[in-house]
């Protein structure tokens, strides 16, 4: 007896120019006590994020307290008697305004500055596509090999799908030019035909 559908695995791709990039912030005091390091954290988090409100949009993150410890070296290293408090604030804002975040957060006083992440704003339309291309090449392939085999090809019997979005980023230069490259957005679909005969 013949088999009665055909399976195929295929993949879509569609290439989008981000929208959003998001910065990572970290803001740090060190203090013999815990008390004091937070409160002086959250002090000088408070002027970043303020700082920060005018250019992008902002919200806070992480925040922590703890032993500090001095990075290891030839000469010692290791647990001190100071503790360290981190908050960690995320600025987002359109990739055309990357590069100036990042220099407003630096001058507001961030310790440390991790991005920028790049998304879109709305990632669904760009999904829709790649799944969509990835279902006709599903249909083709199928065609093709029905057709080898000498049977119709019939309906679609179940779909299976799953997504991918792979972001990339390019920027250099000690002014931070951000030129962001394209977010690729993969589509996988698993699609069963039924044969017609």
């Amino acid at each position: 007896m013949a088999q009665d559908t055909i399976t195929i695995q295929a993949w879509g791709l569609r290439h989008v120019a981000p929208e959003v990039a998001a910065w990572r912030l970290f803001v740090a005091v060190r203090h013999a006590e815990p008390r004091a390091a937070f409160d002086g954290c959250a002090e000088k988090a408070a002027h970043v994020v303020e700082r920060l409100k005018s250019v992008a949009d902002v919200e806070t993150g992480t925040v922590s307290v703890q032993p500090y410890e001095e990075p290891w070296t030839p000469d010692g290293g290791g647990r001190s008697d100071d503790h360290q408090a981190t908050i960690v604030v995320v600025a987002r804002v359109p990739v055309a305004r990357a590069a100036e975040v990042a220099d407003a957060a630096m001058s507001a006083g961030a310790d440390r500055l991790v991005g920028p992440q790049l998304s879109l704003d709305d990632p669904a339309a760009a999904e829709l596509e790649a799944l969509e291309e990835a279902v006709g090449d599903a249909r083709r392939r199928a065609e093709r090999l029905a057709a080898t085999a000498g049977r119709p090809l019939g309906r679609i019997v179940s779909i299976d799908t799953e997504e991918l979005r792979v972001a990339e980023m390019r920027s250099g230069g000690s002014d931070l030019p951000v030129e962001p490259g394209d977010i690729a957005v993969q589509a996988h679909a698993t699609v069963v035909f039924a044969f017609a005969d």
